[in-house]
């Protein structure tokens, strides 16, 4: 039997025996970590947390009888102090952002290596979200590609002069100056200038330009 102090107390649910006890003999391998139990399927393992206390949950997401999404959901509603970290062989950055949304704390792909998995648990346990190393680049590529999307959308807001008028406004140009600059009048300027401040809900210039920057219509 372990020693308690500083153990980090584990328990797996995976729906296939030989996965399940591969994992087993490979966290009860590590001195501070104790597996406290097993379970093969969502429903297994609610009953099991009426009488164990884990500090984490190693929780494939494809299980019968109760998929992992409504276990960590009902983990966070019953025992939220219980961390979980998802497992894997799905790793569409949309599936993983999923699994946090609904409160798991990382994310570890099937296929990750054995000391990745544990490095997970470590990281979990001290407070911090894991991502495996695999997929975080996945990820950090899909958020940027969305991130572009919305600036793009934003930007359908404004017609290309009122774009512009932003623009110089950044630089610090006033409407005098945009006027003769775009050969408008400057009364079209303060004109375009009134309708862009209630595009973006501001009430000022400095605003302006903040918000602008902010949703990707302009950049400094």
């Amino acid at each position: 039997m372990k020693q308690q102090s500083g153990i980090v107390r584990i328990i797996i649910a995976e729906d296939h025996r030989l996965v399940r006890e591969a994992m087993v003999s490979l966290i009860n391998g590590v001195r501070d970590f104790d597996v406290i139990g097993t379970a093969g399927d969502g429903n297994e393992l609610m009953f099991l947390l009426r009488n164990k206390q884990p500090n984490i949950i190693l929780l494939d997401i494809r299980m019968p009888n109760m998929n992992g999404l409504e276990v960590i959901r009902r983990i966070v509603e019953e025992k939220p102090w219980i961390k979980v970290i998802a497992l894997s062989m799905y790793t569409q950055p949309s599936y993983i952002k999923e699994m946090l949304r609904n409160g798991a704390h990382g994310f570890v792909s099937k296929y990750s290596m054995a000391e990745e998995l544990q490095e997970a648990i470590r990281h979990v346990h001290s407070g911090s979200t894991y991502l495996s190393k695999s997929i975080q680049d996945q990820v950090i590529q899909d958020f940027s590609e969305k991130a572009h999307d919305q600036r793009g959308d934003a930007r359908k807001l404004f017609t290309a002069r009122e774009i512009k008028i932003i623009q110089m406004l950044s630089e610090g140009y006033f409407s005098r100056e945009i006027a003769e600059s775009m050969h408008i009048n400057e009364k079209t300027v303060e004109r375009d200038k009134s309708v862009i401040l209630k595009k973006l809900n501001v009430k000022n210039t400095a605003q302006l330009v903040k918000a602008a920057v902010d949703k990707g219509v302009i950049l400094l």
